[in-house]
């Protein structure tokens, strides 16, 4: 599904490509960082993460959003990748790895943000492009023109941000977990009951620090 893809990312980050270091760098991915949610039975994180892109998607980019109704592309088809391989394919490494640094500062959350700033930062190559071009750019293969991970990061940061008059997302993306748990109640229950056996804790939607 995408765990061999995290843990050999995190080998190849390691000091010496340190087989113990990566173990338990991935056990803690895994249990402190919730991970482990994205791969359980009924993938419930990573159905909860695909609600919360799709709804602000349309609310963050409305124009990305009717372009990709017509052209018949669902968020299913590209970030299912970018969730379930926690943005290490197919990225370069080192843009990956910048990407990594938001996600181990900021939780895990951070990948809906990210996934929010790609869009961001395709957005007018996206808006000329038919189906297959578009699907073309969603892969990410070659970084697509990304040259360092810092320029995602920025662009993430940036629509985290709140002001007086628009709450930031970490509001937004707590308030899409309540109504995606009152929509789907079965699909939260089974996230409740995984993190609870998985994590020894409830799942986390949003960063403390935000």
């Amino acid at each position: 599904q995408g765990m061999n893809f995290v843990a050999g990312f995190i080998l190849r980050n390691s000091p010496k490509y340190s087989s113990e270091d990566s173990f338990f760098m991935l056990v803690q991915m895994m249990a402190r960082y919730q991970a482990s949610l994205l791969f359980c039975d009924g993938l419930p994180l990573l159905k909860l993460y695909t609600f919360q892109f799709r709804t602000l998607l349309e609310k963050l980019f409305p124009d990305v959003h009717r372009h990709f109704v017509a052209e018949s592309i669902t968020p299913e088809l590209y970030v299912t990748k970018w969730f379930l391989t926690v943005f290490t394919q197919p990225l370069p490494f080192s843009v990956a790895s910048r990407l990594w640094d938001l996600i181990i500062c900021d939780g895990l959350q951070s990948l809906v943000l990210l996934a929010l700033a790609s869009v961001k930062f395709l957005r007018s190559r996206l808006l000329r492009e038919p189906t297959e071009g578009i699907l073309e750019l969603l892969s990410l293969k070659n970084g697509v023109g990304v040259k360092a991970g810092g320029a995602l990061v920025r662009l993430a940061i940036g629509l985290k941000q709140s002001s007086t008059s628009v709450p930031g997302l970490d509001a937004r993306l707590s308030k899409l977990r309540s109504d995606w748990a009152r929509e789907y109640p079965e699909d939260a229950a089974e996230l409740e009951r995984a993190a609870s056996e998985l994590c020894g804790t409830r799942p986390a939607v949003a960063s403390a620090s935000w």
